[in-house]
């Protein structure tokens, strides 16, 4: 996923986003949502955020 100029890994088969794995599809999402959404905002996360 690229949000402005910024990397992050989202693994969607893994449910994992930089590595992080979540239990479930609606926590997973609710996170690539609010973390893709902050970037936009200019906030570069770290594994220990998504955590």
């Amino acid at each position: 996923m690229e949000i402005d100029s910024k990397l992050i890994s989202v693994d969607e088969s893994q449910k994992s986003i930089m590595g992080v794995k979540f239990n479930s599809d609606k926590k997973y999402r609710a996170a690539v949502y609010t973390i893709s959404s902050n970037m936009i905002e200019g906030w570069n996360p770290t594994r220990d955020d998504v955590r």
